[in-house]
């Protein structure tokens, strides 16, 4: 069975292209583009892996991801946080324990911390 990522972006045209290049690698995935949405995909779908944009309004993605921490249902599922900051990811490669990847960083890192933490699917 393939593995399941939420991927939670404001940016919808940004959650598309993941989702795209995601199901390409044989990943299914659940877009979210608010905090709010985010937290009820990810109690009801328990995906395997959440990819959440730190800065977004309303809710921001440390915010939610507290939230996650708070939760039984949904603390033990694996983030990374994504940032369409320049640089902060390079000076700090983690926030809070987790890793930080930069929106315009190519798609194969994402794969590949996806991967790392998932394993290659099954096709």
């Amino acid at each position: 069975m393939p593995k399941t990522i939420l991927i939670v972006d404001d940016f919808k045209d940004y959650a598309s292209l993941l989702e795209k290049n995601l199901r390409a690698e044989g990943f299914q995935t659940i877009a979210a583009y608010d905090g709010e949405s985010a937290l009820e995909k990810a109690r009801s779908a328990k995906p395997d892996l959440i990819l959440l944009d730190i800065m977004m309004p309303n809710t921001a993605g440390t915010e939610v991801h507290a939230e996650l921490l708070k939760d039984p249902a949904t603390r033990d599922i694996p983030v990374v946080f994504l940032t369409g900051l320049r640089a902060p990811h390079s000076k700090k490669p983690s926030i809070d324990g987790v890793k930080v990847i930069g929106k315009s960083k190519s798609f194969d890192e994402i794969l590949s911390t996806v991967r790392e933490i998932l394993g290659k699917p099954a096709r």
